[in-house]
């Protein structure tokens, strides 16, 4: 489930002919796969329709990874979110992230019919977000439209598990793939062996009214500013937000924003990007760390700081290799537990919305509107779409009997803890794990190893505990200087010289942020300033092109990585005849001539 789509794999066997039973398929035959040394790749095919009503098969393309040490104690199979979401490209990373499991389990992923390499579903205008309305990808599907769905899914999961010959899975689900998991236990619990359930949405799927992320805003906002984390940027992200939001109701907030050219470009502050940049901020720890500082600025009339953010994480759509937005579209439209008939006319589904909100307290949404809420929600996307008559029901009563352990980051919105909390009660003995400083998708971004440990003991059949130590948190980030004043004065420098010292510290701390990204990824990052500019960093250097991060003050130069850190000199432009050279020392030391003196702070 992803945050603007509310982001992040059908029930029964085979169809059975009235014949005499089919000869049993040969068992797929491993393959490396091309591009992942040590996986095996092979094929299941599966039909589209199990009715035979609509013909056609999907194969789906399967990887598995054998157990690192010695011979396999078991199978764990991942299903990934989405829906939509591939999940063969993310072997490595899965193989990262599950490694100690590894070392005895052998992995098993297969990209889930309409994703991938099994026939993914390609509906343009949705891929690159120049639609919201799903109605022509639905034509373009047809009657196949109605076989992408949960139920589907589960089916397809056990037909890989029969065609690899396997007793029992250990089965671990993120977002959508609960979903998945979950029923896939209903519907045929005695080849699970442990379900592990990492940001759960409920047994039926998410509220189409998105109520419970609302419900969970301000709870998310205090988590991130407990322990004092906010000190010295804002009393209370909630009050800013409110009093941004409020702002925004009159008119929007103009500002520039700056890419990795230099070039400016004009950009506007909405209620709904301010909504966008929150339900983005659960996947990512450093976005979360920035929005405080940006909220306050932007609710005391400075934008710059939110607009670089929201321009900085707009892709211009996913990748289809990574997530198909048309099997996203066909199994939310299909399976959603809208609050209109499912025959009806889209003027019909616009009066059942209606009286939906109609009937909620105002607070339901607060500080947002219901008009802006719901546009973040997937009614926009399925009020046009032909839903088949019959609702593609899954199971959906408790589970006992199958060990099972839940994740849920304290500061995810899209599948908030209120939501984990539903899904345990649903599960007998069910253990789960909260993790502070984490949101959406909890093994994927958690930032301390707690809930490693946690699947581990799970794993062994020892108890677990939660994860609320904050050892994973990243601080929460400064607010930006609106002024020269603001950036405050250097240590060891006086006056106006001591604030020029002070904006450039200010000013190389921003940059390093791509420098460090550059340095992770291996690869080159280009950005704009704050207000106005632009650097390019790479493994071994940064660079900036009149980079201003605070008003008035524009760096210049190239600095290199040494043993002893960023060595280089930089061409300092400032007001008042105080611009100069500066060059970086160790411990953060800046030192040069500004104005025609020496400093050093």
């Amino acid at each position: 489930m992803r945050p603007s789509k509310l982001l992040s794999l059908a029930a029964g066997t085979l169809l059975a002919c009235a014949a005499a039973p089919a000869a049993a398929a040969a068992a797929p035959t491993f393959t490396p796969c091309p591009n992942d040394v040590g996986v095996q790749c092979t094929t299941v095919p599966v039909p589209l329709d199990r009715s035979g009503g609509v013909p056609g098969n999907v194969v789906l393309h399967v990887a598995r990874v054998p157990a690192s040490r010695g011979a396999a104690q078991g199978t764990l199979v991942i299903l990934t979110g989405g829906p939509g979401q591939s999940s063969i490209p993310l072997v490595s990373d899965l193989r990262d992230v599950f490694h100690t499991v590894l070392e005895h389990y052998d992995l098993v992923v297969f990209d889930s019919r309409g994703t991938g390499s099994s026939g993914v579903i390609d509906c343009p205008d949705l891929q690159s977000s120049a639609a919201r309305d799903g109605l022509a990808c639905a034509g373009k599907l047809g009657a196949a439209r109605a076989f992408y769905t949960t139920r589907d899914s589960v089916a397809d999961l056990d037909a890989v598990r029969t065609a690899l010959g396997i007793p029992k899975i250990s089965l671990y689900g993120v977002s959508y793939g609960t979903k998945v998991a979950r029923a896939y236990a209903l519907t045929y619990p005695g080849t699970v062996e442990r379900l592990i359930l990492d940001s759960a949405v409920p047994a039926a799927g998410p509220d189409v009214f998105i109520r419970s992320t609302f419900a969970a805003l301000p709870r998310v906002l205090a988590h991130v500013c407990e322990s004092n984390a906010c000190r010295g940027v804002t009393a209370s992200p909630l009050v800013d937000l409110t009093k941004l939001v409020g702002r925004l109701t009159s008119a929007s907030l103009h500002g520039a924003v700056f890419d990795g050219r230099g070039h400016r470009h004009s950009a506007t502050l909405t209620q709904p990007r301010v909504l966008e940049a929150l339900l983005a901020s659960d996947v990512s720890p450093g976005l979360r760390a920035t929005l405080p500082a940006a909220i306050h600025s932007a609710a005391g009339g400075d934008p710059a700081p939110l607009l670089r953010i929201l321009s900085g994480g707009r892709s211009g759509g996913e990748s289809l290799t990574d997530l198909s937005e048309g099997l996203f579209a066909a199994t939310t439209c299909e399976e959603s537990a809208f609050p209109w008939a499912r025959t009806s006319a889209p003027p019909e589904r616009q009066a059942a919305v209606n009286a939906t909100l109609a009937g909620l307290p105002p607070s339901t949404y607060a500080p947002f509107d219901a008009a802006t809420a719901l546009g973040e929600s997937n009614i926009p996307l399925c009020i046009s779409w032909p839903q088949a008559p019959a609702e593609p029901a899954i199971p959906l009563g408790p589970i006992s009997g199958i060990p099972t352990l839940i994740f849920s980051g304290q500061e995810d919105l899209r599948t908030p803890l209120e939501d984990a909390q539903g899904v345990q009660a649903g599960i007998a003995s069910s253990q789960l794990v909260q993790v502070a400083d984490t949101g959406h998708s909890v093994l994927g971004t958690a930032l301390d190893t707690c809930p490693a440990t946690q699947l581990e003991a799970f794993f062994r059949g020892a108890p677990t505990t939660s994860c609320l130590s904050h050892s994973g948190a990243i601080g929460v980030a400064p607010l930006a200087p609106h002024s020269l004043a603001s950036a405050g004065t250097a240590r060891g420098v006086h006056g106006a010289r001591g604030h020029v010292v002070a904006a450039v510290g200010e000013t190389l701390d921003d940059a390093s942020d791509a420098f460090v990204a550059a340095v992770l990824s291996n690869r080159v990052i280009r950005f704009g300033g704050l207000r106005g500019g632009w650097g390019r960093a790479d493994g071994s250097s940064l660079a900036l092109h009149d980079f201003a991060f605070v008003p008035g003050v524009k760096v210049s130069g190239k600095l290199r990585l040494a043993s002893r850190g960023l060595t280089g000199n930089l061409r300092v432009t400032a007001p008042n005849g105080l611009g100069g050279t500066l060059h970086p020392l160790p411990r953060g030391v800046l030192a040069g001539t500004l104005g025609g003196r020496g400093v050093r702070d």
